[in-house]
C-alpha cells in the first residue's frame, strides 16, 4: 500500500477516535446536568416544604 494512503488512513482512523471521545465527553456532561437539575428540583421542593 502506498505510504500516503496508509496515512491518509491514519489520519482517519485518529479523527474518529478524537469525535469518539468528544462524543463520550458531551454524553457525560449532559448525564451530569440532569442529575444536577434533579437534585435543584428535590432541593427546591424541600425548600418548599419548610418555609410553608
Amino acid at each position: 500500500m502506498p505510504k500516503k494512503l496508509e496515512t491518509a488512513k491514519a489520519k482517519l482512523v485518529r479523527a474518529r477516535k478524537k469525535r469518539d471521545g468528544v462524543d463520550t465527553i458531551v454524553r457525560e456532561h449532559e448525564a451530569a446536568q440532569a442529575r444536577f437539575d434533579d437534585a435543584k428540583e428535590a432541593r427546591d421542593a424541600v425548600y418548599a416544604d419548610l418555609t410553608t
